[in-house]
């Protein structure tokens, strides 16, 4: 993802100072579930769906690294199931409220523009510019049809969402879905 075809001093430690924002632990788990019938040992039907769950880094002094790693994970996503016409499922914690960078790259492909926290936040340049910002992947929340929950996380500190389930609208579409209700 970057160049590192300079070796003088001033690139490696830059690129040293880089790697320590951005390298926070894996930020997902990808399979890809098959289901197979057989009649007298002859496969006759295959359905396969690609399953990813993801847990995005949490500090909100980190929207750059919550924005890189979500679009890294769409570009490699995009490799997987756009080659091989899956179905995508891709749930997780996004540590990402809905009016966030995140939230809009996953819904809208793309980045409008370069007025989000995250690009504030990138004082290294580790982000390229909002209109590199895309990916192929068609997704929708499922919760889209009647909006977002009221939350997913409710803390002493923070009361609001930051889980969320997408799906590819090429291959499947939301039939139900439960709402979030609070026991207050």
């Amino acid at each position: 993802m970057f160049d590192s075809q300079q070796q003088n001093s001033q690139t490696a430690h830059k690129y040293k100072k880089i790697m320590k924002r951005l390298l926070k632990g894996n930020i997902a788990l990808v399979l890809v579930l098959e289901e197979r019938e057989h009649i007298f040992k002859k496969k006759i039907c295959s359905k396969k769906v690609c399953v990813s769950n993801t847990h995005i880094f949490w500090d909100p002094e980190f929207a750059d690294v919550k924005l890189w790693q979500t679009w890294v994970l769409c570009q490699e996503l995009s490799k997987l199931v756009l080659t091989r016409n899956l179905p995508l499922i891709l749930c997780g914690d996004f540590n990402s409220v809905p009016t966030s960078s995140v939230y809009k790259l996953l819904s809208m492909q793309r980045l409008p523009s370069n007025n989000f926290v995250a690009f504030r936040k990138d004082l290294l340049g580790i982000l390229p510019s909002s209109n590199k910002m895309r990916h192929n992947l068609s997704l929708k929340s499922a919760y889209d049809s009647i909006g977002e929950p009221f939350c997913t996380n409710y803390t002493g500190h923070f009361v609001g969402v930051l889980d969320y389930i997408w799906y590819s609208t090429d291959h499947l579409k939301t039939i139900s879905i439960l709402d979030v209700h609070l026991g207050i």
